[in-house]
């Protein structure tokens, strides 16, 4: 092969310097890359400082684009103008070197440009939507991988490697693909339960564990995809599997009813922490907290009541808190027959409007109370219910305390009778001859 000038050259250097060409080849290539990456990285630098500066524009745009060029492009323009200007490598496998070099270089920044476009935009469309950051960034983690695996696949085709070293990257490569898709999937599903959580405190409780299980059947799950394609055979796994979990479910009836009716009442919340629940059975008290096997509640005792989930699941609920925690007290009155059922009604209601004025403790400030003559013709009275809105189904005790202490003293100061239950006895003659009563004893007993 016919020496070049700067061949010439570079072998009279070489001479004078006593050193070997191959050498002095050597380290004029690295000069070459060490320029370029020099000049790579202070021209990304600056543009990177004027994208800061223009952050909010679009011409801060295009220069945080451009920012990714200037090494690639340097590293490549280094190696074509030692492959085709300087002539500086003659040994063939040096140039098939550099031009596998050169040709990732090119395949990189064809992959990576579109890419960094993408991913610009996808974050500039993130800062508008204020609490979607990390969904954002999975998004832009999943596309960098997701093309960083196409930009090697494609570089691999190109290479024309050995079939075995070939089939082994295919390999590898499909393997981390398989990985990164359940990651993928299972990172979105976890973003999904916490924003849940996020929103209502009271999915604590659910999301954490759901969190844990979406991992584990994500991460099995791929592990089993990928066994799959290495040629490893799971039927026996998958039957032991089946056999295994009949076995568990047989043995944790009781425990799998309560989580699963635990999972029924996170899920739909029939009840959350802080309702006034009461049973069909006639238990009642406050939700403290539901749990995956069990639900606390607390009495009015400020006893603790722990009851299964699958029981709660059974079981007939009064939520006394919901749809709204305010409800309507109901009191009755009886009166003594002969009473003016009107003045009655006036008189209460003028106690009801006091305490209403009085803020009543319990009482609502808006409170509109009614006087029903209802259920109306007792046995010994003419009976009146009154009805108010009260705050919360715990407040009605002290209500119905200080509103019938008012009824009594109002009653008092009125002179309205309450009723004494009576009964009249009328016996006949034969009754009055076999107790031994005299006729005027007979009347009443």
């Amino acid at each position: 092969m016919p020496l070049s000038s700067f061949d010439k050259i570079l072998f009279k250097l070489a001479t004078l310097l006593h050193l070997g060409p191959t050498f002095l080849r050597r380290s004029s290539l690295g000069l070459l890359i060490l320029a370029a990456l020099v000049l790579g990285v202070a021209l990304t630098r600056f543009l990177n400082r004027q994208a800061a500066i223009h952050r909010n524009r679009w011409r801060g745009f295009l220069l945080s684009i451009l920012a990714v060029l200037p090494v690639p492009a340097f590293l490549i323009a280094a190696v074509f103008f030692d492959l085709n200007v300087l002539g500086l490598t003659f040994h063939s496998a040096h140039v098939e070197l550099l031009q596998r070099v050169s040709l990732a270089l090119t395949v990189g920044v064809a992959y990576y440009v579109p890419t960094r476009v993408a991913l610009l935009f996808l974050r500039r469309w993130g800062q508008k939507l204020p609490g979607k950051e990390k969904t954002i960034r999975l998004f832009a983690f999943l596309m960098e991988a997701a093309v960083l695996l196409i930009a090697v696949y494609t570089l691999l085709e190109a290479l024309h490697l050995a079939p075995r070293h070939e089939h082994f990257a295919g390999r590898l490569l499909m393997t981390l693909a398989i990985f990164l898709g359940c990651y993928g999937a299972g990172k979105m599903v976890t973003l999904y339960l916490s924003r849940m959580s996020q929103e209502d405190p009271s999915y604590v409780r659910f999301t954490e564990p759901a969190v844990f299980i979406a991992r584990a059947i994500f991460s099995l799950l791929a592990v089993m995809i990928v066994l799959e394609n290495l040629g490893v055979r799971l039927t026996a796994v998958w039957t032991t599997l089946g056999v295994g979990s009949v076995a568990v479910a047989m043995a944790l009836q009781e425990t799998l009813s309560n989580f699963f009716a635990g999972l029924y009442l996170l899920a739909d919340r029939p009840i959350r922490a802080g309702d006034f629940i009461q049973f069909d059975s006639g238990q009642q008290g406050y939700v403290l907290r539901v749990g995956w096997r069990s639900t606390s509640i607390q009495s009015l005792a400020k006893n603790l009541v722990v009851v299964p989930n699958s029981t709660l699941a059974k079981a007939v609920i009064t939520n006394f808190s919901h749809p709204e925690r305010q409800m309507l007290l109901s009191i009755e009155v009886g009166v003594a027959y002969g009473t003016d059922p009107r003045w009655v009604s006036q008189v209460l209601k003028e106690v009801m409007e006091e305490a209403v004025r009085d803020r009543v403790a319990g009482l609502a400030l808006d409170a509109d109370p009614q006087i029903r003559f209802m259920p109306g013709f007792g046995d010994s009275s003419l009976n009146f219910t009154l009805m108010v809105e009260i705050l919360d189904f715990a407040q009605q005790f002290h209500v119905q305390t200080e509103l019938r202490m008012r009824i009594v003293e109002r009653f008092q100061k009125e002179g309205i009778e309450f009723p004494f239950p009576t009964r009249t006895l009328v016996f006949d003659k034969s009754t009055t001859e076999i107790l031994g009563l005299r006729p005027r004893d007979g009347g009443t007993g």
